[in-house]
Parts: C-alpha cells; structure tokens; sequence
C-alpha cells in the first residue's frame, strides 16, 4: 500500500511540474516571427494596407496567417488585384514568390513590404518637398 502511495506522490509531483497555473498575473503577449506581440503586427498590417482591423480578424478567424495576408496585400497593388484574389490564385503555387514572380513582380515588393512593417516604416507616402512655394508678385 505504501508503495502505490508513493507512486501516487510522485506522479502528482511531476504533474505539478507541468501543469501552469493561473496566478492572476497578466501573460506577456505572444510574440510574433517579426518580434512584436500579434496586436502590434496587425495594427500595422492595417495602418500599412488600410485594411480595417475587423477584415484582419476575419481573415485571422478563417485560417489565414498574417504572414500570407502580408504577401496578399504587398503584392494586390502593383497587380491590381484583390486579397481575396490573390488568395485563391495562391492555391495554384507552391509560395507567394511563385505567384508574384508569375504576375511578373518580384518578390522583393513583398520582402521590402515586410521589412517595412517590421521596421514600422514607409507606412506614409509624403512627398518630400511637397510644399508649394508661392512666387512673390
């Protein structure tokens, strides 16, 4: 009897071990293969594209990774075609490089999109010098 008393214990030790507990204590956001907690990338993916956040919660919600919804949007301008497009096309190719390459655009446009996003840059396009100056009469 002792000795199944003493399995019991151990066992429930080492359970214990791996199990985690609820400590009330706020979890550190999940981080994301580009370093930022999963709200931070999407917020950007949104200002970037303006795609409104409830459209990325869908896309989240049916299996679409941001990454891919990244590749998506960087390439729906210099093709002129919609996500949701460029989506299903992507069904017909192994990567997006594929596909970009097969609308004849490099694959750099995503990569540099990504980069972008990543860095938290060229997600406004002013013109520099954009300011008119008024000639004196």
């Amino acid at each position: 009897m002792t000795k199944i008393l003493l399995i019991l214990f151990i066992l429930n030790s080492v359970s214990s071990l791996y199990a985690q507990e609820d400590d009330g204590r706020p979890k550190p956001a999940a981080s994301t293969p580009m370093g930022m907690s999963q709200e931070e990338l999407e917020k950007r993916i949104s200002k970037k594209y303006s795609i409104p956040m409830r459209k990325i919660t869908e896309y989240e919600e049916s299996g679409v990774r941001l990454r891919d919804l990244m590749a998506a949007a960087a390439l729906s301008k210099p093709s002129k075609k919609s996500i949701d497009a460029l989506f299903l096309m992507k069904q017909n190719f192994a990567n997006w490089e594929d596909l970009a390459k097969s609308l004849k655009i490099s694959p750099e446009v995503m990569f540099k999109a990504m980069e972008e996003i990543k860095n938290n840059s060229g997600s406004s396009k002013k013109a520099k010098g954009s300011k008119k100056t008024k000639a004196k009469a």
